[in-house]
């Protein structure tokens, strides 16, 4: 079974940062636990990241994306690569703009 090699771009690391930071407020242990959960689906990517379905607003295949809760794991499938580009909340407005540089 080919096993994919997953990389996380300086935007997606900052996304869980600023999602960790925001749940904090809130409830610091489940915070830390919620951004374990997104790290721990994103690394069974390294499976069977095709087995996802495509960013229907990009209308490209190689763009694909998981839900962890109500959050957005949006990534790119390449040779041997899983590059994770960004994480958002499925509410927001999908700004492609923010994926420009990782695309």
């Amino acid at each position: 079974m080919k096993k994919f090699r997953i990389i996380w771009t300086p935007q997606a690391k900052q996304d869980l940062r600023t999602i960790q930071s925001y749940i904090a407020h809130f409830a610091p242990g489940p915070a830390r636990a919620f951004v374990a959960r997104i790290r721990d689906r994103v690394r069974k990517l390294s499976t069977f990241p095709h087995a996802t379905v495509p960013v229907e607003e990009l209308a490209r295949f190689d763009i694909r994306e998981v839900y962890v809760g109500s959050y957005r794991v949006m990534f790119r499938v390449e040779a041997d690569v899983v590059r994770i580009l960004t994480v958002v909340h499925g509410a927001r407005h999908f700004d492609d703009k923010r994926m420009d540089e990782n695309i």
